[in-house]
């Protein structure tokens, strides 16, 4: 019987730290965060390539879209996180 109240209040316990985890404000803010962060940062390495492209600079254009690109998905990634907040 003990064993049994034991594993009900271990799901309790886990239970109860999820639905902190999903509505703890400090944790959505910084997710939230990072997401800002990685949009702005994808946007720089945008204007960074239009601007490598139009001095002819295409290595330096090819690098900062690969940049953007990295970023894209770990701003996907990073989305996901934020989602679970909601």
């Amino acid at each position: 019987m003990d064993a049994r109240l034991a594993v009900v209040e271990e799901a309790l316990k886990s239970a109860e730290a999820e639905v902190w985890r999903k509505s703890d404000p400090a944790a959505k803010a910084r997710a939230q965060d990072v997401v800002n962060q990685l949009s702005e940062s994808i946007t720089n390495y945008e204007k960074v390539a239009a601007k490598a492209q139009a001095a002819g600079n295409a290595k330096k254009a090819q690098e900062a879209l690969e940049s953007a690109a990295a970023r894209k998905v770990w701003l996907l990634e990073a989305e996901k996180s934020l989602a679970d907040f909601n």
